[in-house]
Order: C-alpha cells, then structure tokens, then sequence
C-alpha cells in the first residue's frame, strides 16, 4: 500500500490524498493524513531541501518531494509519501502521478529509491559476508589451538 498527501494549491489549502492511485477524501483522508504525520514525527524525519527518502521501521518507507505546483500565493507544497515493501513498483508511479508530480519527477524519485534499495541490500549482503568470515576465522583459531594442546 502507498498514500502520498500534500496541501493543496487552491484557496483554503484542503489536502490532496491519493491511496494506491486513487484518490481519497472525507474521514478516510483525515485518517490517512494523521497516520502519516505520525510517522513523520516518530520517526523524526528532517525535511533538508526538496527531496529525501528514509527507511522506517522494517517495512515501511517515507518519502518527502518538492510538488511541482504552486498555490495563489507563489508557495509549492511538499508532498509527504509513505509505501511498504510489498507496494509494486505500478501502483507507486502511478499514485505519484495522481498526486500531481511530473515525469521528470517520478523518474529522480525512482533512480533515489532503487538507489537506496540496493545500497541497503549491498550492506546486508556485506554483513552476511563479514559475520560468515569472522566464524570462519574463530573456528580456524579453535582448531589451531586444539591441536597444539594435544601436543
């Protein structure tokens, strides 16, 4: 599942909301906008510049974009965007571009995400690598010191 939210540009500011490509409004808008505020403040999320993605919790990710459009008086919003790990790759572009973000937009937003994905899974890959080197090692040093007490 992904909702994406951000203020919208007309007068009065009411939230835009899109829920897995749809968007949504009423209680379940509200709700869905309270839950991912909470998450923007458990988490402590810092907003540093216009774009920035972070892994929260194990399964889930958070995602702060500069949206394109300005509202009546000049002032762009800043789209807040929460998916899980199983939300497929589809429905996240797609709820992207419901929300209003341009090509240009989803495309820096895909390369950062895969980006960060795969640096996450190179550094598992890489802590896997050094736990299994260092059992290795400490089984070696056992058989080495075995051996030289049977002597």
């Amino acid at each position: 599942m992904i909702v994406a939210t951000v203020q919208g540009n007309e007068k009065g500011g009411k939230h835009i909301t899109v829920k897995d490509g749809v968007k949504i409004f009423g209680k379940e808008q509200q709700e869905y906008i309270n839950n991912i505020y909470d998450k923007f403040h458990i988490n402590r999320i810092e907003i540093i510049g216009d774009f920035g993605i972070k892994k929260i919790k194990s399964k889930e990710w958070f995602c702060y974009m500069k949206h394109p459009e300005v509202d009546a008086s000049g002032r762009t919003g800043i789209a807040f965007i929460v998916w899980d790990k199983n939300t497929e790759d589809d429905t996240i572009e797609k709820t992207i571009r419901e929300i209003g973000f341009r090509d240009e937009d989803y495309i820096k937003f895909n390369k950062e995400y895969n980006k960060i994905k795969k640096g996450k899974s190179n550094k598992k890959k890489q802590l896997i690598f050094l736990v299994g080197l260092g059992m290795g090692l400490a089984a070696g040093l056992i058989v080495i010191t075995l051996s030289m007490i049977k002597k």
